[in-house]
């Protein structure tokens, strides 16, 4: 599958997983995990090409910039969906502006992920507040930082978990022979190795940015229980979850 029908593939999986455009649950929550498994899948079948059509394939190494005003919460999404994908990210305060590194199949298919989830999730943040009971004693700003952040943090757990069971050979809830296990493993450890090394020298000095802290309980809560349910794949949070009710 050349790059450009696997990016094209992936971001009409992710049309069809917006519920703007499909009223659907079901088929929005199997077209996410889809996008992501599809990645998965992707990288074992490139194994069997030779390093100068892997290169063609993945694309060159490459470093996009996207604008990111508000919230924490939105570069955090971006860092664990870069994660997933195979990149690495860093973000900029002074322009504020997220950076993601990485081959550039993958880090256009990072971006369509990381800019879709953030998306469902602002769109979750007013109809959560809506719900809430006892509003008077609640921030409103504060409520919407910590449902971010809580969903944030959700993803994370969703993303590590995914990531951990790969490296046993499972995508999706489909088991790999021990062969393509090991294949996949080692294929994952070269790519992440170029993206590492293609961030050290384009980033030579790092330091660690702020955290965002979470004063709504109510929120954080909500928000955490909202991110759990963003099916990346059917490892997650050990149930069917509806995406963007």
């Amino acid at each position: 599958m050349q790059r450009e029908n696997l990016i094209r593939k992936i971001q009409a999986l992710l049309a069809r997983a917006d519920k703007g455009r499909n009223d659907n649950e079901h088929e929005r929550e199997i077209a996410l995990r889809q996008a992501n498994s599809m990645m998965a899948k992707h990288n074992l079948s490139i194994v069997e090409l030779s390093e100068a059509e892997q290169r063609e394939e993945l694309g060159e190494l490459f470093e996009s910039d996207d604008k990111v005003t508000g919230a924490v919460w939105k570069n955090s999404i971006f860092n664990q969906i870069a994660k997933l994908n195979g990149c690495d990210s860093i973000y900029s305060p002074n322009s504020k502006t997220i950076h993601i590194l990485g081959h550039k199949s993958r880090v256009e298919i990072t971006r369509s992920m990381a800019l879709y989830v953030i998306a469902s999730i602002t769109r979750e943040i007013p109809k959560a507040w809506n719900s809430l009971i006892g509003k008077a004693s609640t921030n409103r700003r504060s409520f919407n930082t910590s449902f971010g952040n809580g969903a944030a943090v959700a993803i994370q757990e969703n993303v590590r978990n995914i990531l951990t069971a790969r490296r046993s050979g499972v995508i999706d809830g489909e088991t790999l022979s021990r062969d393509q296990a090991m294949v996949l493993v080692d294929q994952d450890k070269k790519q992440l190795a170029e993206v590492r090394q293609f961030y050290r020298k384009a980033y030579p000095h790092t330091r660690n940015g702020a955290g965002s802290s979470s004063r709504s309980s109510a929120g954080y809560g909500a928000g955490k229980a909202y991110g759990a349910g963003i099916s990346l794949n059917t490892q997650i949070g050990g149930r069917s979850a509806g995406l963007l009710n």
